[in-house]
């Protein structure tokens, strides 16, 4: 959520022209992603095999720096013809749409993995997807 409100207040700063108010909020977006990606990263390495870490951390990089990089270039080319506040506007939308989505996605994902809402059985994995073979069953 630190994101999506650090965004809020970039494009607030930017809006009022006030360079305070939009380093603040780059400040705050950068705490939200970097909470934001080390939390990705530490689900991805939960269910990744030891012996796969190298290529499944290899591609989560590239897959995160062509993320990041995509939308970078876009926004460069549509700022001539639609102007710095439009894009960035529409670009902030996108973020804060993205991490409502995803925050909706966790919060999903973790009430289906709540022991309380949904025990796990002997025959049954702990994670939703996941072998029984391949993780330990908590109870």
């Amino acid at each position: 959520m630190t994101l999506a409100v650090g965004t809020l207040v970039i494009l607030a700063g930017l809006h009022t022209q006030s360079l305070a108010v939009f380093l603040l909020g780059g400040a705050l977006a950068g705490l939200g992603f970097g909470s934001s990606f080390t939390g990705g990263m530490r689900r991805i390495l939960a269910v990744t095999q030891p012996g796969e870490r190298a290529g499944v951390l290899s591609a989560a990089y590239l897959i995160s720096y062509l993320a990041a990089a995509a939308p970078s270039f876009a926004a460069g080319l549509l700022t001539a013809p639609w102007g710095l506040r439009t894009v960035a506007g529409a670009y902030g939308a996108l973020v804060i749409v993205l991490v409502l989505v995803a925050i909706a996605a966790t919060r999903t994902s973790k009430a289906r993995l709540d022991p309380d809402t949904h025990p796990a059985t002997p025959d049954e994995p702990t994670l939703v997807g996941d072998e029984p073979s391949e993780l330990p069953v908590t109870r």
